[in-house]
């Protein structure tokens, strides 16, 4: 199971939920971590018509007199207040984190109460029909859409872990009440890789639910992604969501934790849990699972390509060096060195052709999304995400 949280190394710690979005009572844009971007506001989201109402969605939303979030507070709106646009918006789109979501629109002037017109930032309202809002997030409950609401003071703290990898920093926390056990991961790599994961599982081990949340970052912005997969019913159902920005999750003091955006329900194998190369004894069932692209989470612009014989390297878009042919061995050559003769899982490792006199890989664990890859004799893993 640790091989597996070791993918997402995701979950959200009791700190992080405290920190990393809305109290109880937030103070909208005032309170969150922003940062201007050049694009306009057309190329984000529709300019409202006059007179089309918006609604407060966030408690405390503030009406400023300026369109920035430096702007003076003129006035403070309650959630589900109805607004009237002027039909007015910012040039500039401006990033804000509301309830652990990235918002990334422009300043909206609308009229309130009759004769107050000011600016609001526009994703904080909504139109009619449409769905931004998400759960207030207050220290010690984990909410999310999709998971389910938990509140951890009625749960018993019974491990933290560290995840002991040389590039990944992170910790899983357990908790348990009755029968089930609820697992919480955060972790990072970097400046690379931030995410979290919760997983909700019974006392005997069956998976019931889990969310992975990440965020993987290089030169030219993140990528955000958010999956929730539910195993309760007759077949296991994932939903996932997926939004990209041009700032680095560095930039803001509260980190998203959520993706913004609608939900796509997507087909999933029906096993829950990762191939283990070793526990069936042979790796040719997880071979349909290892062929294909990986993207590193190390050096997000290194990519692993895998057929069935090869192995090829493309990083930044060109080919860094030709393809190695790889063999599936029980054991690493002793060239290769780093493993000892009791550890000889079945195919477990990839010998590679090359001037390294069989240099090896072991394929610690590999999901429909993630894989893990040991670097025999070095001593270091090696993390990807499929393409």
């Amino acid at each position: 199971m640790k091989q597996s949280l070791l993918w997402g190394a995701f979950a959200l710690l009791l700190t992080l939920v405290a920190c990393g979005g809305d109290t109880a009572t937030p103070n909208a844009a005032a309170t969150e971590s922003a940062a201007t971007s050049d694009a306009s506001a057309e190329a984000v989201t529709p300019t409202p018509a006059a007179d089309e109402p918006l609604y407060a969605w966030v408690d405390n939303l503030n009406l400023r007199d300026a369109p920035s979030s430096s702007g003076k507070v003129i006035a403070k709106v309650p959630s589900g207040t109805t607004l009237t646009p002027t039909g007015r918006t910012s040039p500039p789109v401006e990033s804000i984190v509301l309830r652990g979501g990235l918002y990334e629109e422009p300043w909206v002037e609308v009229r309130h109460a009759g004769d107050v017109v000011g600016w609001v930032f526009g994703g904080a309202v909504q139109r009619g029909g449409e769905r931004k809002s998400a759960a207030v997030q207050r220290a010690g409950v984990i909410d999310y859409d999709k998971l389910g609401r938990f509140d951890l003071s009625e749960w018993r703290k019974v491990s933290e872990d560290k995840i002991g990898e040389v590039e990944m920093d992170g910790v899983t926390v357990t908790y348990r009440k009755g029968d089930n056990q609820l697992e919480l991961t955060e972790s990072s790599i970097g400046e690379f890789y931030s995410g979290n994961e919760q997983r909700l599982l019974t006392s005997g081990g069956t998976l019931l639910r889990e969310r992975r949340f990440s965020w993987t970052a290089d030169h030219t912005g993140g990528r955000l992604e958010e999956t929730v997969t539910v195993y309760t019913g007759e077949s296991p159902v994932r939903y996932e969501r997926k939004q990209t920005t041009q700032r680095h999750f560095s930039e803001f003091d509260k980190q998203p934790n959520r993706v913004v955006g609608a939900w796509r329900e997507v087909e999933i194998h029906d096993a829950p849990v990762a191939v283990n190369p070793g526990s069936t004894g042979t790796l040719e069932g997880a071979q349909a699972e290892v062929t294909g692209r990986w993207r590193s989470l190390d050096d997000p612009r290194s990519v692993l390509v895998i057929d069935e014989t090869t192995f090829h390297y493309i990083y930044d878009g060109d080919a860094s060096e030709a393809k190695q042919t790889y063999r599936r061995r029980d054991t690493c050559p002793e060239s290769a060195g780093g493993r000892g003769d009791d550890f000889n899982e079945p195919g477990a490792f990839f010998v590679i052709d090359d001037d390294y006199d069989g240099r090896c890989l072991y394929l610690v664990s590999v999901t429909e999304d993630k894989m893990q890859l040991s670097n025999t004799g070095r001593g270091n893993q090696l993390y990807y995400e499929r393409l």
